[in-house]
């Protein structure tokens, strides 16, 4: 990461990714990550972020500690939990599904 990114990227400790602001432009946030915090908690929540390669691969691997199921976090949420509870239908995707979905998905 420069130095340009680095000023503009906001400290570890501030940042909501659930937000449209961060959704908007992660990447700088994301390099920053790779080079200060691998695996983050995000402040306020029960969410890490795990962002080198090599150390995804090794969660990848083991569904039944790490879950790619987010609605587990989404659903905390109470606006969200207030949507879903109208009877909103849940789809789950090849990046939010555990195996053995995950495997039907991506066959």
């Amino acid at each position: 990461m420069n130095e340009t990114d680095r000023a503009t990227c906001p400290a570890l400790e501030t940042v909501d990714p659930l937000t449209s602001e961060f959704l908007a432009c992660p990447y700088a946030f994301y390099a920053r990550l790779r080079d200060e915090a691998p695996v983050w908690k995000v402040p306020g929540r029960n969410l890490y972020i795990v962002s080198r390669h090599r150390d995804i691969i090794e969660l990848n691997q083991k569904p039944e500690i790490f879950s790619n199921d987010m609605r587990k976090i989404f659903n905390a949420r109470p606006e969200v939990a207030a949507i879903l509870a109208q009877g909103v239908p849940e789809h789950p995707t090849l990046g939010t599904a555990d195996p053995p979905d995950h495997r039907r998905y991506r066959t």
